[in-house]
């Protein structure tokens, strides 16, 4: 078992008592959300810009929008067996369109108002990583120079 299955075991866990609680998620910072995921980082190596936290039971995303160094996206990546492809904007226009539509209010899988990670430039590096025993997929979108990342997980 991977490190990463471990976390997500745990981070599921946590989701679940939190079901037999209510409805709703407590809300968490940025900070939170990225150590829950990937354990403690180099703070000269993280500054976020954007997240959204999964709010409910029926939020199946966490979004996370962030700079960082290579040297701590190499070390995200360890974790797990994540499947690397090369993404053309192209591409990510089509999989990712236009979402200042999308109303923040509403609970669902739509990304956030800033999810737009054709801004990583005319191509970027998309990590894909999915649990062998649970449905959970994390897809990690970093530029070519791998210093700034769009990241969500999907629960479902």
């Amino acid at each position: 078992m991977t490190k990463l299955s471990i976390r997500i075991k745990y981070f599921s866990s946590i989701l679940y008592i939190l079901s037999l609680l209510g409805c709703s998620f407590p809300s968490r910072n940025a900070n939170k959300i990225y150590s829950d995921v990937f354990g403690k980082a180099d703070a000269k190596c993280l500054q976020f810009i954007k997240y959204r936290d999964a709010r409910a039971l029926d939020d199946c995303c966490v979004w996370l929008y962030f700079k960082t160094c290579p040297s701590e996206l190499e070390r995200i990546l360890s974790f797990g067996d994540y499947e690397k492809t090369i993404v053309y904007k192209n591409i990510l226009q089509i999989s990712y369109p236009d979402s200042t539509k999308i109303d923040e209010s509403m609970i669902s899988s739509d990304p956030p108002n800033w999810w737009k990670p054709t801004r990583l430039g005319d191509s970027c590096i998309k990590f894909e990583y999915k649990t062998p025993d649970k449905d959970f997929i994390q897809f990690i979108y970093a530029s070519m120079d791998s210093t700034v990342v769009y990241y969500y997980d999907a629960s479902y």
